[in-house]
């Protein structure tokens, strides 16, 4: 549902509370009850979704709603009259749909039955009947999945089997889906709860965010339930949430971000990168701990797990970690690492370019240079134009076409590799001249660089003064994109 613009005030004077005009601020819950004096405490969190509605959460009661599901958790028993209270006031665009409000009434019978189901899970794990799994876990008997579950789920197994159950969520802690098993954790299949989301994590324990907002983040499965287990050790009080992204189809960019602080646990054979998809919007908030050992081998009896010890020492910033791993590993393995790290769909061109430009910086070369260790189609350099896609690599420039096929397009490249800028405030550029194995320097005003025609000219007359092979470009409209080229390149 898309809450109209100036919905979110309205949905306030009809919890009686007052908008203070964003959605940085705490504000009461009423979930809670809080909201009627002035020294109630403010706990509510409000995050827009990429659907139009609002996500809200709170860390006073745990509670975590859509727009829909406040009212009727304040305001009224059920989700058809808050449905009607929600229209009738102006704050959504259109009715609640009977196909929407299905889906409510399920996602709020499911949460009742999932709370009964993990407390039976629990209870099998002190029993000593199972084995701790990471995530939120339930047990469902044959007859509430009956309720709960699709026909084709239920056909597998036998009639008096449990159903293990594994529920996943958003960025938000909305839940999302979740995994069924049979007989114990073997899954058999998934149901969707909501739209599908581009970013899901499993979470242990979903509901402990605090005000802050500080989280743990594993890039893998085997680590994840090693670090849950150690949290779960923690006073009830101290302990974090740890999250597994299991899909990860954006940069979490598309979203805002709702974590304060991240802490990135990774084992020796894990990519650091993960914690860059969330490092933009968190600069300086995003750290990375490295544990010694492969994925799922036992963590070292010296690796102290309490909560100081882990979100403290040997901690390091997410982006200079990650320019280390990539910068330190030797010659042999710079590409390599270099690569895996650019080719992580989750990541921006912006945070790329930012990784770019520190390695570059690190290893003392420029970033064309390491440009050219780069593949070519993880470089957050290229030039897109009329449905292709442009990059400079090794000395010469290749297009990628629609069917994302690449192409030699020239016999040169042309990079900067000086820039100057006189009293007067004119910048001169010295650039790199490459065809055929030999090279050549030579010195262009800003202008001239902006200007095609006379770029293409000057750039041929430095090849002939320097004897260098004649430069070929066949194509005009590639020739003038050169400016673009030259200047993307070269991280200008």
């Amino acid at each position: 549902m898309v809450i109209k613009p100036g919905g979110l005030e309205k949905l306030f004077g009809l919890l009686k509370l007052k908008y203070e005009g964003s959605v940085s601020v705490l504000y009461h819950c009423r979930a809670c009850g809080h909201g009627r004096l002035p020294h109630d405490p403010r706990t509510m969190r409000i995050f827009p979704t990429l659907e139009g509605d609002f996500n809200f959460r709170c860390h006073g009661c745990g509670g975590n709603y859509n727009t829909l599901e406040l009212v009727r958790k304040t305001l009224s028993d059920s989700f058809e009259r808050a449905a009607g209270l929600l229209h009738d006031a102006g704050v959504v665009e259109r009715p609640y749909s009977q196909r929407e409000l299905t889906n409510a009434t399920y996602l709020a019978t499911l949460h009742d039955y999932l709370e009964i189901g993990a407390r039976r899970y629990a209870s099998k794990i002190l029993d000593g009947k199972t084995t701790p799994w990471f995530g939120e876990w339930a047990i469902l008997t044959p007859h509430e999945a009956g309720m709960l579950l699709p026909r084709k789920l239920l056909e597998s197994g036998s009639d008096d089997s449990e159903y293990f159950v594994r529920l996943r969520r958003n960025v938000f802690g909305r839940p999302v889906d979740f995994v069924v098993g049979r007989n114990g954790f073997t899954p058999i299949g998934s149901v969707p709860l909501e739209a599908k989301e581009p970013v899901v994590f499993s979470m242990a324990p979903w509901n402990r965010f605090t005000e802050l907002d500080d989280v743990i983040l594993c890039s893998s499965w085997p680590t994840a339930r090693q670090i849950g287990l150690a949290v779960a050790k923690w006073p009830e009080d101290r302990r974090l949430p740890v999250l597994f992204p299991e899909r990860m189809d954006v940069h979490a960019l598309a979203y805002r971000i709702p974590f304060s602080s991240m802490l990135h646990v990774i084992r020796d054979d894990e990519n650091p990168a993960l914690a860059l998809a969330f490092w933009q919007g968190m600069e300086g908030r995003v750290r990375t701990k490295w544990i010694h050992g492969a994925q799922g081998e036992p963590i070292g009896a010296n690796e102290r797990l309490e909560r100081g010890a882990l979100c403290s020492r040997g901690v390091q910033d997410a982006l200079a970690f990650t320019v280390s791993r990539i910068t330190n590993g030797g010659n042999s393995n710079f590409a390599h690492e270099l690569n895996t790290t650019l080719s992580r769909a989750f990541l921006s061109d912006g945070t790329k370019r930012t990784l770019i430009n520190l390695c570059a910086e690190e290893a003392g070369m420029t970033i064309g240079q390491l440009l050219d260790h780069a593949d070519v189609a993880s470089n957050p350099y290229a030039v897109r134009a009329g449905g292709k896609k442009f990059v400079c690599r090794k000395g010469i420039y290749l297009m990628q076409d629609r069917k994302e096929q690449w192409h030699i397009v020239s016999n040169f490249s042309i990079r900067i590799i000086r820039s100057r800028v006189d009293e007067r405030g004119d910048a001169t550029h010295e650039l790199l001249l490459s065809a055929d194995g030999e090279s050549t320097t030579f010195t262009v005003t800003a202008a001239l660089l902006n200007n095609h025609a006379r770029l293409w000219t000057e750039a041929r007359r430095a090849a002939a003064l320097a004897k260098m092979p004649e430069l070929i470009m066949p194509n005009g409209q590639h020739r003038n994109l050169l400016p673009s080229l030259i200047k993307q390149s070269s991280g200008v």
